[in-house]
């Protein structure tokens, strides 16, 4: 029940600047309050993954010992996310490249 509560606490508030998970470092390297760029390391590899960052609602969640209010904030896309708003770029180059992409159609969408 406790890693239960870590992990929830841990995904609460804004997109944390680097962390660990599976094997790989993520370390952000850009951002704007819409979209951000996060260094992938795993082993020797390096690659970096742009997103248009996902807004989460505050819940409450039920545990064995009654309920948990989750708050609102940011999220890391998930893999069914990666292709539309999300991609995975061999080279700084090509990441700052998408990165611009996304922060202009997102201002686009929203008239800016």
């Amino acid at each position: 029940m406790v890693k239960k509560i870590e992990k929830i606490k841990e995904n609460a508030g804004v997109l944390r600047a680097s962390f660990k998970k599976g094997g790989k470092s993520y370390k952000q390297i850009d951002r704007t309050s819409m979209v951000a760029m996060y260094e992938v390391r795993e082993g020797s590899s390096i690659y970096y993954e742009v997103f248009k960052i996902k807004k989460k609602k505050s819940k409450k969640v039920q545990l064995s010992g009654g309920f948990l209010e989750v708050e609102e904030g940011e999220a890391y896309p998930s893999l069914k996310h990666f292709g539309n708003l999300a991609y995975c770029c061999k080279t700084i180059e090509v990441a700052r490249d998408r990165f611009d992409q996304i922060v202009y159609k997102l201002a686009s969408r929203k008239g800016v």
